[in-house]
């Protein structure tokens, strides 16, 4: 069963990461959202045309965000991304790795 992306379980993250007031985060939570989907869009991209390097990099930039807003099972997708691409490796599936994290992060676009 796949799940989407949850506000609460971001809110309570940052909070407890970063000390961050909840009503600050719920300001920024657009923001974030904005930033992870265009990232995703800018993987999508890359593993449509842009090399081994490109989908590499853009993997590890949305990594790093995901890891910041606590979303860790999205992260390990785009770190098996990264390390395949790091590696070369062009019989890895990395159309369907983007595909579950489209899933994962579907309801992100609802919510800016």
């Amino acid at each position: 069963m796949v799940t989407e992306v949850n506000a609460t379980h971001i809110i309570n993250h940052l909070v407890q990461q970063f000390g961050v007031e909840q009503g600050e985060i719920e300001v920024m939570l657009p923001t974030f959202y904005k930033a992870i989907l265009e990232y995703q869009n800018d993987l999508v991209t890359s593993i449509e045309g842009g090399g081994m390097e490109k989908i590499a990099r853009t993997a590890h930039k949305l990594k790093g965000a995901l890891l910041n807003l606590g979303l860790f099972t999205c992260a390990e997708f785009a770190l098996s991304i990264e390390k395949s691409a790091h590696l070369g490796d062009a019989d890895f599936n990395y159309e369907a790795l983007a595909d579950c994290l489209n899933t994962h992060l579907a309801g992100l676009r609802e919510k800016i």
